[in-house]
C-alpha cells in the first residue's frame, strides 16, 4: 500500500495542521467536512473497494476508458458519485447508532 509511508502520514499531520485554525460558518462546507473521514474508510475498505471497481465500475479497467477527450469529466463524476453515495452510507451509520443509543439509554432508565 502507498499510503503506510512516513512522507503519506507527514503529509496527512501537515494538512490537519494547516486546516486545524480554520472555522467555517458554511453548513454545506461544514456538512462536507465532516463526512470526509467516514467516506475515506468506506471506500478504502479492502472488501467495498473491490466492489466498487469490479461490480459498481468495471469501466475504469479498460483503456478505452481512458482515452477520450472527456476522460475528466467521467473521473469527476465518479469521485462525485463515489462521495455522495459514501457520505449516504455513513449518515445510516450515524443514524442507526443514534438509534441504538437511544434504545440502550431508554433500557438504563428505572422502570417506576
Amino acid at each position: 500500500n502507498n499510503n503506510d509511508n512516513v512522507f503519506a502520514v507527514l503529509q496527512g499531520v501537515c494538512l490537519l495542521l494547516f486546516f486545524r485554525d480554520i472555522h467555517w460558518k458554511n453548513r454545506a462546507v461544514n456538512y462536507v467536512a465532516a463526512s470526509c473521514l467516514g467516506v475515506y474508510m468506506i471506500h478504502n475498505h479492502p472488501l467495498f473497494r473491490d466492489f466498487l471497481w469490479g461490480s459498481i465500475f468495471p469501466m475504469t479497467r479498460h483503456l478505452s476508458f481512458y482515452s477520450t477527450w472527456y476522460f475528466p469529466l467521467k473521473i469527476a463524476a465518479i469521485c462525485v458519485i463515489i462521495f455522495v453515495g459514501c457520505a449516504l452510507l455513513d449518515q445510516v451509520r450515524i443514524y442507526f447508532f443514534k438509534i441504538i443509543d437511544l434504545l440502550l439509554q431508554k433500557r438504563k432508565q428505572p422502570q417506576h
